[in-house]
């Protein structure tokens, strides 16, 4: 008890850099002599602690003691607390906490170099205990159940061990080991609901360094050639790495490689305001049947109850 207590005096104090014994032993809820013990104890360990009397006076730390005892170099220190502080943009209450007691330990003013918010515009407010959450199991190594909705707009009940957040392509990621499938699968969160933190622990798997390793080519892609308005050049630099663009002065044409499945047609009707498909002819056709299906439903009357 005395070991916790005296370690958070030391955070204290590197923090408000000074305060009174009173002030120390009402937080802790101890005598005055009680406190006096422990600074003594804390000097006779080596840690540059003094008191003044009178008006001004309190319990205070050398100023280069932070210095002279850390093993990290000034630029390694602002590297530190520029890292959590870019942690923060998760929202896990967590990470605020540890980056106050960090950068008071290392003597550092909170700093950030980068800002992000990885939630959607359109954000609901529980998604920040979303990440608490996941962030709990995979540390705490419990298991997890929700309900997934995939690409086949099936809904599928899931009970996963979770092994690591992700963040790729614009989106977070669960990783974990998949009881139904009986396999590692990425979850995509926004597709997770209901996620509940189950009582029922789990032996962690090996993990290499890194999970997002390039995955094989299956060779399901095709190259889509479209001409492209203005409007539309902006969202297919967005989605897509390398683009080839060519203008002339009746229009401007977009070449593109994608993964060839079901998400295509969704993804080329979303911009179909802007953009018309000209290659590969079999893409066009299935457009054009879409196109033609979509005018067929909304040129029925629509009764409203």
């Amino acid at each position: 008890m005395q070991m916790n207590r005296c370690f958070e005096i030391v955070y204290l104090l590197l923090e408000r850099k000074k305060i009174t014994a009173q002030e120390l032993a009402d937080r802790f809820e101890v005598s005055v002599r009680t406190i006096y013990r422990d600074l003594d104890f804390l000097s006779q360990a080596g840690i540059p602690i003094y008191a003044r009397r009178g008006k001004d006076g309190g319990i205070e730390l050398w100023d280069t003691f932070v210095l002279n005892k850390t093993v990290f170099s000034e630029a390694e220190k602002q590297e530190l607390t520029a890292l959590l502080e870019g942690l923060r943009s998760t929202g896990v209450q967590e990470e605020t906490q540890v980056l106050q007691k960090v950068s008071a330990l290392l003597g550092q003013p909170r700093q950030s170099w980068i800002e992000a918010d990885f939630s959607l515009w359109s954000k609901t407010a529980d998604q920040p205990d979303l990440f608490s959450l996941l962030r709990h199991a995979i540390c705490n190594r419990r298991r997890i159940q929700f309900d997934y909705y995939g690409l086949n707009r099936e809904a599928t009940h899931r009970i996963v061990e979770p092994l690591r957040l992700v963040f790729k392509a614009q989106a977070w990621y669960c990783y974990g080991w998949c009881t139904l499938r009986e396999e590692e699968r990425f979850f995509k969160i926004v597709r997770m609901r209901e996620v509940i933190e189950l009582d029922e622990s789990f032996e962690p798997r090996p993990l290499p360094d890194t999970i997002l390793t390039p995955l094989p080519d299956s060779g399901k892609s095709v190259t889509i050639t479209m001409k492209v308005q203005p409007q539309g050049i902006a969202r297919l630099m967005d989605d897509f790495q390398q683009i080839e663009l060519k203008s002339t002065p009746e229009m401007t044409t977009a070449r593109f490689t994608c993964p060839d499945s079901e998400w295509l047609l969704s993804y080329l009707l979303s911009m179909a305001d802007c953009t018309e498909v000209l290659a590969p002819e079999d893409v066009r056709e299935k457009m054009r049947q879409c196109i033609l299906a979509l005018a067929e439903e909304y040129n029925k009357e629509v009764e409203l109850e």
